[in-house]
């Protein structure tokens, strides 16, 4: 495991660009043309480049359950107690929300693994 349960709130048109040589939570980047952006007005969760998306549905999710995920898809509604897993960049990622958008913001909780 790279990191986990990094807790972010990601603004409004803002993305995060989660990769294999990342060694820290990431930061929320203005650049939506790279990494996994965050659309809180619907909300929505995009992939913007290279990589995809699955909706989980396990009540425990892990590294195996997300990377054996094949449901692929480039977005995903993103609802309170959502679940989503990306796999792209050498890395599998999960994507949780405890409590859906928050107005500008849309708190999120995010664990990698190298893949």
């Amino acid at each position: 495991m790279i990191v986990e349960n990094c807790a972010i709130d990601v603004p409004e048109g803002y993305s995060l660009n989660i990769h294999s040589k990342i060694t820290t939570c990431p930061t929320p980047i203005a650049d939506t043309s790279a990494g996994i952006a965050i659309r809180s007005y619907n909300p929505y969760i995009v992939v913007e480049g290279k990589g995809t998306l699955a909706p989980h549905d396990d009540a425990e999710p892990t590294f195996q359950s997300c990377s054996k995920n094949t449901r692929y898809t480039q977005s995903v509604q993103f609802r309170a107690g959502s679940a989503v897993c990306f796999i792209g960049n050498q890395t599998v990622a999960l994507i949780t929300t405890p409590t859906g958008s928050a107005g500008k913001y849309t708190p999120v909780v995010v664990t990698i693994w190298a893949a």
